[in-house]
């Protein structure tokens, strides 16, 4: 049976005022503030420029790059465990950058490479933001099979271990065929992502409300 994807009812608005986000203007200016090499000065002074704009019409990462990016990656895992006490961040923005790294690893070669990477060390969390974002029948399929490793998921050569097992394989294969538009097409993970960011409090470029 053909899942049916979530889709989260905020589709609508996140286009509304887009003619006034043009190449010349704000998004523009976001393209200067993700710049290599950018002055805190420059930075700030870019940014007073966009002012208190919607985050509506932009894709995840023109967002949450301007944002975090002197924060990437979290400091807050390890192979003991998740710890998002470590990061000044509230856990809802770790989750959304958990979302963002496993659709890069599973729209490029599913969860085999999501799992042997180091980005499989947060599948506890990534099926939290799958719920989070409505997903909640991929993310219980999720869990029971991340529940036949023996050992712990934070841990890559457990992992590791776990993928040489007979059936694995061809299970996470089957899952990555139904996974999530949100997963595997770039442009329903913006829709579905800059959504997940609104639910959390970061409505605007500037007002950073979210931190701890």
């Amino acid at each position: 049976m053909q899942r049916r994807h979530t889709v989260l009812p905020v589709i609508v608005f996140m286009f509304a005022g887009c003619a006034e986000h043009t190449e010349t203007g704000a998004k523009a200016i976001l393209k200067k503030l993700m710049a290599p090499n950018v002055s805190t000065a420059t930075r700030l002074e870019l940014a007073s420029k966009i002012g208190t704009r919607s985050i509506a019409p932009y894709t995840f990462c023109e967002v949450y790059f301007n944002i975090f990016e002197e924060s990437l990656p979290f400091d807050c895992w390890n192979d003991d465990g998740y710890f998002p006490e470590r990061s000044q961040w509230r856990e809802e923005v770790q989750l959304a950058w958990v979302g963002f790294e496993a659709h890069l690893q599973i729209s490029n070669g599913g969860l085999k490479q999501f799992f042997y990477n180091t980005g499989g060390e947060r599948a506890p969390e990534l099926i939290v933001w799958l719920k989070r974002i409505g997903e909640s029948e991929f993310a219980a399929e999720l869990s029971e099979c991340v529940g036949s490793l023996q050992g712990s998921v934070r841990v890559r050569s457990e992992r590791i271990v776990w993928l040489a097992t007979p059936g694995v394989l061809d299970k996470l294969e089957a899952l990555s065929n139904n996974a999530p538009l949100a997963l595997i097409d770039e442009g329903q993970f913006d829709l579905v992502s800059v959504a997940y960011l609104q639910t959390i409090g970061i409505s605007t470029l500037v007002n950073r409300p979210w931190a701890r």
